[in-house]
């Protein structure tokens, strides 16, 4: 018999804008995890300290959010349960779940970003983002 998925359980994250399209632009990784977003006509840097891992996947691939949680309705997200830290859980052998971790969600146009970290990402908003005319 097949198991059903438990559906996400998210809170959106205070300091992210509202927007009706995100574009993920560069993702940087050194000891932390920087996501340069355009966000509407803005320019925004997410930097996730004390990472404890990511992945990026096409939003075809989480399905299960797409009801409430897709970039219509925000693009940040604190994921409460239901989410890859919960599927990650059922393995023995991993170990961040000993590191009171915290599982945010990034919703773009292009990819989503899962992240464990142990703090909320700073948030950096530029000025608009530059014109291509």
């Amino acid at each position: 018999m097949e198991q059903e998925t438990p559906q996400p359980v998210c809170i959106p994250v205070l300091g992210a804008m509202q927007a009706s399209e995100v574009h993920l632009l560069k993702m940087t990784l050194d000891r932390s995890l920087t996501l340069e977003l355009e966000v509407g006509d803005r320019q925004v840097k997410l930097i996730f300290e004390d990472l404890r891992g990511f992945r990026a996947l096409d939003e075809g691939d989480l399905l299960e959010f797409w009801d409430k949680y897709h970039s219509g309705n925000g693009w940040l997200w604190e994921v409460q349960s239901g989410g890859w830290l919960d599927l990650e859980r059922h393995r023995e052998t991993f170990i961040t779940t000993h590191f009171d971790v915290r599982e945010f969600l990034v919703v773009t146009g292009d990819f989503c970003v899962s992240v464990f970290s142990r703090l909320t990402p700073q948030i950096i908003v530029s000025s608009a983002a530059p014109s291509l005319s």
